[in-house]
């Protein structure tokens, strides 16, 4: 099935996928089969992050489940639902939004999560809520070089200060066709986003600048990974 997400875990040299099945599966590099699947989600999957210098995996799904592995031994360590410990209820009418990305800030040990609004998730202090854009979001990532979050949402581009929640920078309508996936790269100064018609940008994060145009996909691009050599790896439904 279509590939959402994937992470490098550099201590123990695998990559995790995850996507429209409800497992995140785990391969090694040099093998074409799945070397084991991370079971437990009833949804589909939007995100999955292999956190820095931890042998921590998170995955989060559409239905607001966030969970926590071990990859020494890919058992569950935490499972978290977002409508359960977070402080924010639906008002009467209002939709419940799927949820869209997730990143992570290690100094903080501090998962955030996005649909409509932004949950802030502390894995001793349980969940927050604050309102961002009235639209689904597509991407949040966190930005240790400048302390930041980038989020996104179809076409526009906001940055945050991580400390304040302030808006630091508003890049609107940077995108021709409907974003479907953002990434950083490894030195955290340029951001790249995907869209539904397959195109590939690359942009300063700093100013918002457009950097280079890549060779398109066929159709919507489903994920992106940055890495070494200011390269990225992009994947296509």
């Amino acid at each position: 099935k279509g590939i959402l997400s994937c992470a490098y875990q550099e201590d123990f040299k695998f990559i995790i996928t995850a996507g429209s099945d409800h497992d995140a599966l785990v391969w090694n590099p040099f093998v074409e089969r799945s070397v084991f699947r991370l079971q437990g989600h009833q949804h589909s999957l939007v995100k999955v992050i292999a956190t820095p210098n931890s042998p921590q995996i998170i995955t989060a799904d559409i239905a607001r489940t966030v969970k926590i592995w071990d990859c020494r031994n890919f058992q569950c360590l935490q499972t978290f639902q977002l409508d359960e410990v977070g402080s924010h209820s639906e008002m009467p009418g209002e939709v419940k939004m799927p949820l869209t990305s997730m990143t992570y800030i290690p100094k903080l040990r501090r998962i955030m999560a996005v649909e409509r609004r932004l949950h802030c998730l502390d894995y001793d202090l349980g969940a927050t809520s604050l309102s961002t854009e009235e639209i689904p979001m597509v991407a949040a990532l966190y930005n240790d070089h400048s302390n930041s979050i980038l989020t996104a949402t179809a076409f526009d581009i906001i940055i945050w200060d991580a400390k304040t929640g302030v808006m630091q920078q508003s890049y609107r309508k940077i995108s021709p066709a409907e974003m479907t996936v953002v990434c950083l790269n490894l030195q955290h100064r340029k951001f790249v986003t995907g869209d539904h018609l397959g195109n590939i940008k690359i942009f300063h994060y700093a100013n918002g600048q457009l950097l280079n145009t890549f060779a398109p996909h066929c159709g919507e691009v489903s994920a992106l990974m940055a890495v070494p050599g200011d390269m990225f790896i992009s994947a296509g439904l």
